[in-house]
């Protein structure tokens, strides 16, 4: 039976960690490549769920518009979610919809920033 503080466990795993980390290093740093390379750019991607087989449920789908902004090395990405809810969907206009929320995700180089 292995032992929790075996030392060969804990070689392996650390070992392992070790390429891991390496192996994501190397695929930021080509990233990084990348995206100075691309000049910088906005683009708005559009999209509608829409079903024929049932008509009502079209109302209920998702669609909206993402927006994707580069800059630099950064990322930006806008979107909204929608929370389905309980509520009837008449009870809410489907563009003033409550349970929309507004998200962004934002990636940054963070060689700026100092290594602790």
């Amino acid at each position: 039976m292995l032992d929790k503080n075996n030392p060969l466990m804990d070689y392996l795993f650390k070992s392992h960690v070790d390429k891991y980390l390496l192996k994501i290093d190397t695929r930021l740093e080509l990233a990084r490549k990348l995206l100075k390379s691309l000049p910088d750019f906005t683009m708005d991607v559009s999209y509608e769920i829409v079903s024929s087989v049932i008509p009502f449920l079209s109302n209920l789908l998702p669609n909206d518009t993402i927006k994707l902004t580069k800059q630099g090395v950064c990322i930006r990405l806008d979107f909204k979610n929608i929370k389905l809810s309980s509520k009837k969907v008449e009870d809410s206009a489907i563009n003033e919809n409550p349970y929309r929320k507004n998200f962004s995700i934002i990636l940054r180089d963070g060689s700026d920033y100092e290594k602790e």
